[in-house]
């Protein structure tokens, strides 16, 4: 069965980059990734609060990359790129605390055990345009980015240099999440730290 949803919008709601939706509470999270914001509806698409907002303040973000929302604790975790943090906000919008992360990190997940899975960026070429795999594309998994480190990649030619990829490129499947990793035409799927292709 389909159905649709008209999401509210006017100068403060426009959506121009939906990269990721989370139903939680009866409530629909909608991340932008043009905004760098969560926006939240209810189930008739009236608009109803944001989490989050650009600037260099406490709790403010830079460059925001996608986010998860911790149903036990029942808070929405934001990943901010430039910062190299988690912001960690109530339901309701309200900062709470940020979390340092050792480096930048362009995609994360939260399983339900409270650890972290996240992905490092493509940093580095070499000038054959390859992509060097202990420096590059890597994932790092544990209760934060201090934990276990695995890469199930192997080296990659690519052709100019060009790539692409989309933001928070984890989606949730059963107990865990699929990744589909463009360069080796291969999906992954990765259960709180155990890879399978």
């Amino acid at each position: 069965r389909r159905f649709s949803i008209e999401l509210q919008q006017n100068d403060t709601t426009f959506l121009a980059n939906i990269s990721s939706v989370k139903i939680f509470n009866e409530e629909i999270y909608v991340f932008d990734a043009s905004a760098g914001r969560v926006f939240i509806y209810d189930f008739e698409g009236n608009f109803k609060r944001i989490i989050g907002r650009q600037g260099r303040g406490p709790g403010e973000l830079l460059n925001a990359e996608g986010f998860v929302i911790d149903a036990e604790e029942e808070i929405v975790e934001i990943l901010d790129f430039d910062t190299q943090s988690i912001k960690k906000f109530s339901i309701d919008g309200q900062f709470l605390h940020e979390v340092p992360l050792k480096e930048r990190y362009d995609a994360f997940h939260k399983f339900s055990n409270g650890a972290y899975l996240f992905r490092r960026p493509i940093i580095n070429f070499t000038p054959q345009f390859v992509i060097e795999p202990e420096e590059n594309f890597s994932f790092v998994y544990g209760k934060t980015d201090k934990g276990i480190r695995f890469m199930p990649f192997r080296p990659q030619q690519l052709a100019h240099g060009n790539f692409n990829h989309t933001r928070n490129s984890f989606s949730e499947f059963g107990n865990g999440v699929l990744y589909w990793e463009i360069f080796n035409d291969t999906i992954y799927h990765i259960v709180e730290g155990s890879v399978k292709t």
